[in-house]
């Protein structure tokens, strides 16, 4: 979804050198298909702490400011 993360690397390098000027807010969920089906979404606190984690490599930022997890 949304570039498998290509927004968040598009998007940290329209910040970068203006991170102050912007409040970044994400939200996460995992959400797999298998021929059209969804299968689920996931919640848990560990899959959050690793998608906020890879949100972070990718937007190129040291904290998020605000996060939301649908499940």
């Amino acid at each position: 979804m949304y570039g498998v993360g290509r927004n968040e690397e598009l998007l940290g390098r329209a910040i970068r050198g203006r991170r102050h000027e912007a409040i970044l807010a994400t939200k996460v969920w995992e959400c797999p298909f298998t021929r059209g089906q969804v299968l689920g979404v996931n919640g848990r606190p560990e899959y959050v702490q690793q998608a906020c984690e890879a949100s972070l490599r990718r937007l190129g930022v040291e904290q998020i400011d605000l996060t939301t997890s649908i499940g």
